[in-house]
């Protein structure tokens, strides 16, 4: 008889607590790290047994009710299983929260196709390919 695992716990991200983690997966997956003043106050940590395994933020407009999920990220060295049921959650919870807000679209980038599928699976629909993301820092 197996046993099914213990669910993942959600939580709001707090910075002073998670900011260095979160940080250190994105490095390790080879990608810049979001610097913590860019990340929105939304944002939601998936953890089990104590230990993070995947997060999430939501930027969320204040004129109309779009919402962008983004900086969607997992322990690198989580299984694939529980990357895949952490991220699952964490998106499952931030559309609810946006639904509860009022808002009544999400979009989110990604270039993983595995996060694309999720994120289909989550309610998505891809609208766009080979698309270049530039950011401006308005204080440089």
């Amino acid at each position: 008889m197996s046993v099914a695992p213990e669910p993942f716990l959600l939580r709001f991200f707090e910075p002073e607590r998670d900011y260095q983690t979160v940080r250190g997966w994105w490095e390790a997956h080879g990608w810049s790290a979001v610097p913590v003043q860019v990340l929105p106050r939304l944002g939601i940590v998936a953890e089990r047994g104590g230990e993070p395994t995947a997060a999430g933020w939501l930027y969320m407009d204040n004129s109309v009710g779009v919402g962008w999920l983004e900086w969607l990220v997992a322990r690198p060295d989580a299984s694939p299983r529980d990357v895949y049921r952490a991220l699952a959650s964490v998106i499952e919870f931030i559309r609810s929260e946006a639904k509860r807000m009022g808002y009544h679209t999400l979009i989110s980038t990604c270039r993983q196709e595995s996060l694309g599928r999720l994120l289909e699976r989550n309610g998505f629909n891809q609208s766009d390919t080979g698309v270049s993301h530039f950011v401006g820092f308005l204080d440089q």
